[in-house]
């Protein structure tokens, strides 16, 4: 008589219980103590209740710490102690000499730990149901809330558990089974990562902040559940993961049918997957050592010696996992054969054979252009910003194209390594695509010609300073700050005056030539624009704004919106010596420090007012110059230290020669 074979072997399940259970039982009182009880202990405080106002948009924000912890490691430790017997040769002997297929000790396994893991969510959710029908619970959570936790709960810790299923599957070791779980939940965001920052030293305009928040989370599991706590997963990610777990389930059954027994303690079950793995370890080293180099060094030599050390030591350390030995000399040609293929991808993206770099849109088919100085700068939310950066006119796009162009001829590419500044480029395409660039440049001023045009157009400063976008009738009140002295300013808060004074602002803006846009220059005060919608716009007032000066001196208030020479004391003029030193972080600010630099002739006092004005025109306390000033105010003993061209003020810089 045929003996038959059952799918569920009661036996099978007793024991199973007797050997995993615990793990279940374990992570319902997890639940209990993080959801239940924690919800029970804001129910006893009536009055709170009654005047609750929810702060908690989800169920996961109850202890999410431990929700988190229980969420991932509970199906883990499940798949880890159920497969054991995969890892174990007298076990898997044992096992596999039963009267059962290897298909159905793979169904009853999974549906066990299922089970396992189904049961202690659903007798939460019950009790969360029955605390919330039972009582005036429902400023806490809704019943929607419970059935949206729930369904989230256990997608992830399903899918986690199919995970671990399908690494055990390819493994013999225990801990190598659970390491590389772990590693996989976290594997898609991170070698999208690795790739990412890695074609930025090898394709020129490559916009890796743009890349990097295309939302790359969503590839990992572990992060996405903090998403949770905020909202609820979206209907297609639930289709995906399932999807995915259903894929990873079949391919465990098909690896499960050609694993040997004897593969038993060995780190690959698989021999034919065993290059894969090494390769894959030794791929994952290559890139995070060319990462930390190009970003820590910024050379290129750096680059190439970091993928070079990194992907020998990640081959070393995978084969010796692999063959379980340190003595591993002899595999040397599997390595020569990886640097070989990595070598050659790396020359073909020097090649650009795709034509990324060269690519710039026609005109016909851009719609908008921005040019920022960061993709956060373009990726900032709109209540955020106070501009539109938008760039619509057929001058500016075309300026734009050729600005683009021209850094492209360049062709710096691991040039740009180094230190410089950042060009972010986005062209909006009438098909509603969109063309990234960002470009690391050594210098802007290398490309002054061709951004001379676009930064001195209106509308380009229409949509990158609210003060040249705003309506002068919209402004309600002016106040002009003095730098460098508290309590003096200027208030302006008569309709015409404010009018005025906007559209000469307005104009100086406007008329601003595109060096004395990008650099920084000297500034009498801080103008402070309140509109009638409480938004206050900020503009620098330049000593290079004459009308501006003007206006306010006409009305007897420019006195009042700067330093005057009557404000100083003195003012003591000294050479920088050293370039490297910090010029502001000086211990000595006294005077008696700076009169004895005068004594030994390291420094030059100023009193005639004429020159003090002038000092005052082209004083600044940004970036250093070779001259540096010390102002010195009658009402207090500190001095301010600023700079300055010694070719403005010759008169005075020539008595320190």
């Amino acid at each position: 008589m045929r003996s038959r074979t059952s799918l569920f072997n009661k036996e099978l399940f007793v024991q199973t219980f007797r050997t995993a259970g615990w793990i279940s039982i374990v992570y319902l009182v997890a639940l209990l103590f993080a959801l239940p009880l924690r919800i029970a202990t804001e129910m006893t405080n009536h009055t709170r209740l009654e005047n609750y106002i929810p702060s908690y948009e989800t169920l996961f924000h109850y202890h999410f710490e431990i929700q988190l912890v229980f969420m991932f490691g509970t199906p883990i430790l499940l798949a880890l102690v159920l497969f054991r017997y995969l890892q174990s040769k007298q076990a898997a002997v044992f096992i596999h000499s039963l009267p059962i297929k290897r298909t159905n000790l793979l169904h009853q396994f999974t549906a066990a730990g299922l089970l396992f893991i189904l049961m202690p969510v659903l007798i939460t959710a019950f009790i969360l149901l029955l605390m919330h029908s039972s009582s005036s619970i429902e400023p806490l959570y809704s019943s929607s809330d419970v059935m949206l936790w729930t369904g989230q709960t256990l997608l992830f810790t399903c899918f986690t558990f199919i995970l671990c299923i399908f690494v055990g599957m390819l493994t013999g070791m225990t801990a190598v089974q659970g390491v590389i779980t772990l590693i996989m939940l976290l594997f898609p965001y991170g070698i999208s990562v690795l790739v990412i920052a890695n074609l930025s030293f090898f394709l020129n305009g490559f916009a890796v902040e743009y890349y990097s928040d295309q939302n790359l989370e969503s590839l990992s599991p572990f992060l996405m559940v903090p998403e949770l706590m905020q909202e609820g997963l979206k209907t297609s990610y639930f289709i995906i993961y399932i999807l995915i777990a259903a894929a990873l389930y079949v391919t465990s059954i098909l690896l499960y049918k050609k694993r040997r027994i004897e593969s038993v303690s060995q780190a690959v079950s698989i021999r034919g997957l065993q290059p894969f793995f090494i390769y894959g370890i030794t791929l994952c080293f290559m890139l995070l050592a060319g990462v930390y180099y190009g970003q820590t060094q910024n050379s290129a030599a750096w680059i190439f010696f970091g993928y070079t050390a990194g992907s020998l030591i990640g081959y070393l350390i995978a084969v010796m996992i692999v063959e379980k030995t340190w003595r591993v000399a002899s595999h040397w040609r599997g390595y020569a054969v990886y640097a070989a293929g990595a070598a050659a991808i790396l020359f073909l993206l020097q090649l650009d054979l795709t034509g990324y770099e060269k690519n710039v849109p026609e005109e016909k088919r851009v719609q908008s252009v921005y040019l920022l100085n960061s993709y956060y700068e373009y990726a900032a939310p709109e209540e955020e910003i106070l501009t539109t950066n938008k760039l619509t006119s057929k001058e500016n796009i075309r300026s734009v194209q050729r600005l683009h162009e021209s850094i492209i001829s360049r062709n710096d590419r691991l040039a740009a390594a180094g230190p410089g500044d950042y060009l972010f480029i986005a062209y909006e395409l009438t098909n509603g695509e969109k063309l990234i660039r960002e470009f690391k440049l050594p210098s802007r001023d290398a490309f002054k010609e061709e951004l001379r045009p676009i930064i001195q157009s209106k509308e380009y400063k229409k949509a990158t300073n609210p003060v040249a976008a705003m309506q002068a009738e919209e402004v309600e009140k002016i106040k002009i700050r003095a730098n460098n002295l508290d309590g003096k300013s200027v208030t302006l808060t008569d309709p015409g005056d404010m009018v005025a004074f906007t559209k000469l602002a307005q104009q100086e803006l406007f008329n601003e030539r595109y060096d004395g846009a990008n650099e920084h220059a000297p500034t009498f005060s801080t103008v402070e624009f309140l509109l009638n919608d409480n938004t206050t716009h900020f503009m620098e007032f330049k000593t290079s704004y004459k009308t501006l000066e003007t206006w306010l001196s006409e009305k007897g208030e420019m006195k009042n919106a700067r330093i005057m020479p009557d404000d100083l004391s003195y003012a003591i003029i000294y050479k920088l010596t050293d370039p490297t030193s910090d010029p502001y972080h000086t211990k000595e600010y006294s005077a008696e420090y700076f009169d004895k630099m005068v004594e030994q002739g390291e420094a030059v006092k100023v009193t005639e007012t004429q020159e003090l004005d002038q000092l005052i025109r082209h004083f600044h306390s940004g970036s250093s110059k070779d001259y540096m000033a010390a102002l010195f105010f009658k009402d207090r003993k500190q001095p301010e230290i600023g700079n300055f061209h010694a070719d403005l003020l010759p008169e005075v810089t020539n008595r320190l020669e």
